[in-house]
């Protein structure tokens, strides 16, 4: 069954066996029971990550991170899953708010949200930025003080769309541009082009080494309650920030390991100098995720979100400049990977429909295989 008919199925299941949990914990609580309060308690906390999983499939959601450090490809990645250069992706930080990404059925429910802050959440995050010391961020603010008092002003926004690229300048202006996504709390973006069934949800997160307490707060919030986790990794070896992504991850289900679950993304393969420097590259890191999270050589794969947006003519004009010509990509990929044929390259070169073969299969098989959808 897929991952939607399984959904059901263990929905029924967890539900019953939490409702066995509830009278366990009352029965335990009973003077007459004598059972030690430790025991209770252990009881009690195994409820709140099944809780978690109970909802997800209430809704029908299998909830997908992707994270990784600051400029690691993040979000090239996903608009090259998108096939649409849509994510603010360029020199410096490009992402202030987590934006979440919703695959529906019609095209008629394709839209945009915007969450924008409260007044009292704007005041929290300019605590923060004090207390960490953001005299950019807190100059800026100062600076379109007037501009971000309107957005909040305004108030969330849902705005329609027929193509992906309609949206473009809107999702822009509220996650990346800081005149405005200072104001905003949060986007979710409804598309028909994330994946094949209705349900996925990707959670493209602010770098968590960004300094800021609200990007690692995000990170750990979604990794400790996500089906799924893409690292998108730039390094060989894995950066003390990426361990975080190991420990917040384990933290949400003790019950499910990293590697049930896990998935690395070597990207910007098409930055290295030789094929022997990509051997290498995949080798160290494979041996890395080994070692860190006994993550198993075939849930790692290398390649190019932006080389994927360029061969396949997805690439808007910042993202050529920033990664370059096609016909230079083509040899230096072609180079590093042995593969000849234009066509193979623009997918097996680039690695993205690999990766994204990996989690549909891990959605409506090994997921739902395991028996801990």
């Amino acid at each position: 069954m897929d991952w939607k008919s399984a959904s059901s199925y263990y929905e029924t299941r967890l539900s019953d066996v939490l409702n066995i949990q509830h009278y366990a914990v009352d029965l335990a609580k009973l003077p007459q029971a004598e059972v030690p309060s430790k025991l209770t308690e252990i009881l009690i906390q195994e409820a709140i990550p099944a809780n978690r999983q109970l909802d997800r499939l209430r809704k029908r959601e299998f909830r997908i991170a992707v994270v990784g450090l600051e400029k690691a490809g993040k979000s090239t990645f996903i608009n090259a899953w998108l096939e649409c250069d849509l994510l603010p992706a360029k020199g410096g930080r490009c992402t202030f708010t987590t934006t979440q990404i919703y695959s529906v059925k019609s095209e008629s429910e394709q839209r945009l949200e915007v969450q924008t802050r409260t007044e009292e959440q704007f005041i929290h995050l300019l605590k923060e930025l004090e207390t960490v010391g953001a005299k950019e961020d807190l100059k800026t603010i100062r600076e379109y003080e007037t501009t971000l008092r309107q957005v909040r002003k305004e108030g969330n926004l849902v705005i329609p769309f027929t193509r992906l690229e309609d949206i473009r300048e809107q999702l822009k202006k509220y996650v990346a541009d800081e005149k405005y996504a200072h104001a905003v709390l949060e986007a979710r973006l409804y598309t028909n082009k994330l994946a094949q069934a209705e349900g996925i949800v990707f959670y493209d997160v602010p770098g968590s080494d960004s300094g800021l307490a609200k990007h690692v707060d995000e990170a750990q919030q979604m990794l400790s309650d996500c089906d799924a986790v893409i690292v998108i990794q730039r390094f060989r070896s894995i950066r003390e920030a990426e361990l975080e992504i190991i420990k917040f991850t384990e933290q949400g289900d003790k019950n499910i390991t990293i590697a049930d679950k896990l998935f690395v993304f070597l990207s910007h393969i098409d930055a290295l100098g030789s094929a022997e420097a990509l051997k290498t590259h995949i080798s160290e890191a494979s041996q890395d995720w080994l070692k860190r999270a006994n993550l198993p050589q075939n849930r790692i794969v290398s390649g190019s979100a932006g080389a994927y947006l360029i061969l396949n003519n997805l690439a808007e004009e910042h993202t050529q400049l920033e990664i370059g010509k096609a016909s230079n990509i083509q040899h230096k990929l072609s180079t590093l990977t042995g593969i000849e044929n234009d066509e193979i390259l623009k997918t097996e070169g680039t690695g993205i429909p690999e990766i994204k073969e990996k989690i549909f299969n891990y959605i409506n098989t090994e997921r739902v295989g395991t028996g801990i959808v």
